[in-house]
Order: C-alpha cells, then structure tokens, then sequence
C-alpha cells in the first residue's frame, strides 16, 4: 500500500463536493415543488375570477383580474425558473461525480494488487522510502517489486522458418534442462505468426508446468518438438544435396558405376539427414562430398560409405 497525502486530500475534496452537489440537488427538488404549488394556487385564484367576470359583467373589478393573471404568470416564472435550478445542480452533481471518479481511480494505484499467485524475485522500495510516480516517461520510475508466475514458466523459441508452418498450439514438445538433467513436458501456447526478417525465425512460446517448483526463471532449456514422423522414410545424408538453380539434385551411382545427375524433392531436413520424397529409390547410391570432382555421365569405382541413419528410416548409400 503506496501512502500519497496529496492524493488522499483530492478525493476527500472530491467526495465532499459530490456530497454538497446531492444537497443542491434535493434543494433544488423542493424549490421546484413550492414554485408548483404556488402556480398551481395563483392560477386556480385567476381561473375563477376570470369565470365570475366572464360569467356576471361588473362583478369582478378588471384591475382585480388582472393583478391574479400577473401572480399566475409571475408563478409560472416561478416554476421554471426551479427547474432551471435543478437541471443545473443535476449537471453539477454530474461533474462532481465524473471528477471523484478520476481521483479514486488514480487512488487505487495506492493499493499494489498482484495480477497473479506467484514469487516475489526484488523489491527495490523498503517501508517509508519515497517512490517516484510512473506516469510520466522524464521521470526515474523503477518497479517497486517484481513477481514471477513459477507455476507455469513460459519458453520463448526461436523456430526456423523451413519448420514454422508446422507449428501448431496445444503441440507436445519435451523440455530438457541441462542444471536439473531432467526432462519437463511443455505444449505450444502462442506464436508469433510472423517470421523476424532479420533471423528468419518465428517466436514461440512453450508453457512448462512446474508445480513442484524445480524450474527456475532464467535457466537454460533445450527443446524438441516432433514437427512430423514417417515411418520407413527414404533418407539420404545433407552432404549428398546439392542446391542449384533448378532445385535440389544428387549425384548417383547406377548399376553400371555411372554417375547420374538427379533432381530429388527434399522432405523435413534435419542436421545430418533429410527426407527425399522423390527422385531417389530404395538402396541407390549417392555421392558424397566435394560434387566438383565428378560429373553426370562419367563412370566411377564406388566405394561404400556407412553413414549412420536416422531411427525409423530407410536410406539410400
């Protein structure tokens, strides 16, 4: 609880005029009524002795009838007059109102509410110390605590934009933090849906639950997501590719040791494998290395390479 007197000295000036405009008001109310029913008693005095003078000529002296129409008029004025009163005590009511509103609000800023259940990590004011006001970009304004949520802690990823459009909320992906040496289970929360255009990367946001509170802010992570699985997929190593301007293509080694220039469709590239979904057939040969020392069409002694691959998959040698 911040304690500001000059803002506690505000509303209660505010309360105390809405206060005083309620007063004007109920005033103002009652003007109102006695104008009415003065009007209503001038005008039924003037109703009759307009009749009598109507009805019995010379009766009522004209003077007479004429002085009860000017209090009749004079207390019409009267009423309207009250009503104008009111209308202006409503409005100031209104003000007075509008105004304690804008005052206890910024006093409820007094009153330092968490958002959310959670930690304290730093406080930088102790009791009595003077807090600078934070509405104003000039001033010095620092926090006067800082809360973390350590329930659920939030993994912000960096996800390369050949596997963004996979991404989906609600996707499992397993969390190993290398302090702990354990494994945490997260889902894909939120992501930004827009790729960084200088690191050609989309942000994603992985909630880790930690309700034992092992998992600290800050900590190191590393993240697996399982973007997509095929089961048998054809698989060659990333040194085989070879990227030009018609596409990817490899080098192949036919049953006859003749190179043969391919053009292969690449599938989900991992870092030493990746998945060709056309061109290449089960147990061909690729060349590996350096593609300048051969070319399509020149025959070659193929030599055998074991290159371990990936779990699940088929590959081509």
């Amino acid at each position: 609880m911040l304690e500001v007197p000059e803002l506690a000295a505000q509303l209660s000036g505010a309360e105390a005029s809405a206060r005083a405009a309620q007063e004007q008001i109920r005033r103002a109310e009652g003007d109102v009524q006695r104008a009415k029913s003065t009007h209503a008693a001038a005008h039924s005095g003037y109703a009759r002795l307009k009749e009598a003078a109507d009805s019995h000529a010379g009766l009522v002296a004209q003077q007479e009838v004429d002085d009860s129409q000017a209090k009749d008029l004079e207390a019409e004025g009267q009423v309207s007059a009250a009503e104008a009163s009111l209308s202006a005590a409503r409005q100031q009511l209104e003000v007075a109102e509008a105004t304690r509103k804008q005052v206890a609000a910024m006093s409820d800023y007094t009153r330092i509410v968490a958002p959310f259940a959670g930690v304290i990590t730093d406080r930088t004011a102790d009791t009595g110390a003077l807090v600078a006001a934070g509405t104003s970009e000039s001033t010095q304004a620092i926090p006067v605590v800082r809360l973390a949520q350590t329930s659920v802690l939030r993994l912000v990823l960096p996800v390369p934009e050949s596997v963004s459009a996979n991404i989906r909320v609600g996707e499992p992906m397993a969390v190993h933090v290398q302090a702990l040496n354990s494994d945490f289970p997260g889902k894909v929360a939120r992501f930004a849906d827009a790729l960084n255009e200088q690191t050609r990367t989309m942000e994603t946001e992985i909630d880790v639950q930690n309700a034992q509170n092992k998992l600290l802010p800050g900590m190191y992570a590393e993240a697996k997501i399982a973007l997509d699985q095929q089961k048998n997929a054809l698989n060659i190593p990333v040194e085989a590719v070879i990227q030009s301007e018609d596409g990817p293509e490899a080098l192949v080694v036919n049953a006859q040791n003749v190179v043969e220039l391919r053009h292969v469709k690449l599938g989900y590239q991992g870092s030493t494998r990746v998945v060709v979904l056309a061109g290449l057939q089960e147990g061909e040969r690729v060349i590996l290395g350096n593609p300048g020392n051969v070319a399509a069409g020149q025959r070659v002694v193929a030599k055998d390479q074991t290159v371990p691959a990936s779990s699940d998959s088929q590959g081509a040698q």
